[in-house]
């Protein structure tokens, strides 16, 4: 058999010597199946991939309007990036993936399979596979398989962003590169998987969004009307956060590491600039906390977390927060600063300030009092919390 390379034939020998990667029951119906003889197209030397001598590439045509748009990689030998954008020269219906792989020889890229999947009417996605044990003798390195998946969304004629009800992707050790979305791209709800790998985002806005990794960096802004969560370990994450309330239900920020700093910067808004429910929570170990409310509606409604361990914590509310606090250090003493900001709302209201310090913990309660020296009913709480190094709460 043979393939067109560079504008002449060359032979493509059968793999024989090993076994090809597959799709699971539940990846989904295939439509299509890519591989070693019958991609779109080959090069040799590709320019993204310098490493390597040869690549291949081929694109598949996804409906944006699906229930689900999903990417699955599975298998060894393989590794990548994702990457997420808008074109204009996609149509508007239209989601435009390209993959592009770059291998050392034919065997190698023999291995793996390529295929547009359906799950259940309107699920439908992109699966990268490669077998899940090389055992044979000999291979290394030079076996290694290196994917870029783009997903080119379309862009929109009108001012309205293009909506997306869930795009999801279930990688390993595929970077994912996601570009400055936040006003062109709606996405009902969102969930990146990878490991070993960073996640990095220029901007996006969702209702829901879940984003996890392992030993690397999830970064970003995120802008998100009901929840956002950030999941790695042996990595930092370092993100600005804008939560907007719009029901009784609390928006939820979760962000969760270990051995790695957490350093964010939270906006809390509503439609009418009061009131609000929000949940932020940020928890790691061996990693400092640097937490920052940056804007808040007045009389909001927030339940803020920050816990770590062997590191130092410290964590800035918004002039508008009202509530009670609790700051714990073992070992050294936890600090609470007083800011002394200016009334949010411009009434020139008085600030009441109490506290507390007993074994390490300083407790206490903050308000803005009215004219007549009245509290009003608050339901806010901030906890920061560490072992060995200081905690420090700043109002």
């Amino acid at each position: 058999m043979a393939r067109i390379k560079n504008g002449s034939f060359s032979t493509f020998k059968h793999w024989d010597d090993c076994t090809t990667g597959a799709p699971l029951a539940g990846d989904g119906l295939v439509l299509r199946h890519v591989e070693g003889l019958n991609w779109t197209s080959y090069q040799s030397k590709p320019d993204w991939a310098p490493r390597y001598p040869r690549g291949a590439q081929t694109s598949f045509n996804l409906p944006v309007h699906s229930d689900e748009l999903y990417l699955i990689s599975r298998g060894s030998y393989q590794h990548g990036k994702v990457k997420v954008k808008q074109s204009a020269d996609v149509e508007w219906k239209n989601v435009v993936v390209d993959v592009r792989v770059a291998y050392h020889h034919d065997q190698a890229l023999g291995r793996a399979k390529v295929c547009k999947l359906r799950k259940e009417e309107s699920k439908i996605g992109v699966g990268i596979y490669t077998p899940p044990t090389l055992g044979w003798p000999g291979l290394g390195d030079r076996d290694r398989l290196e994917f870029e998946v783009t997903f080119n969304f379309p862009v929109t004629r009108s001012d309205s962003p293009v909506s997306v009800k869930r795009f999801s992707t279930t990688t390993h050790s595929f970077v994912h590169e996601v570009g400055d979305l936040w006003q062109s791209m709606m996405f009902d709800d969102i969930d990146l998987k990878t490991s070993n790998s960073a996640i990095q985002v220029g901007s996006l806005t969702f209702a829901k969004g879940s984003f996890t990794s392992s030993n690397s960096l999830i970064s970003g802004h995120f802008n998100t009307s009901d929840s956002l969560a950030l999941r790695t370990s042996n990595g930092n994450i370092a993100v600005t956060a804008s939560l907007l309330s719009t029901r009784e239900r609390a928006t939820k920020l979760d962000m969760r590491t270990s051995n790695g700093r957490i350093k964010s910067e939270v906006s809390l808004s509503t439609h009418t600039n009061s009131g609000g429910n929000f949940d932020v929570k940020a928890h790691t170990s061996n990693g400092m906390i640097d937490l920052e409310y940056d804007d808040s509606p007045l009389n909001a409604i927030l339940t803020s977390e920050a816990k770590t361990s062997n590191s130092p914590v410290s964590v800035k509310m918004h002039p508008a927060f009202e509530g009670t606090f609790g700051v714990t250090s073992s070992s050294i003493g936890p600090v609470l600063q007083d800011e002394r900001p200016n009334d949010p709302s411009g009434r020139g209201r008085r600030r009441v300030l109490s506290q507390n310090k007993v074994r390490g913990t300083i407790s206490g309660s903050v308000y803005w009092a009215g004219s007549d020296g009245a509290r009003r009913g608050t339901k806010c709480s901030s906890t920061v919390r560490t072992s060995n190094s200081p905690a420090v709460l700043k109002l």
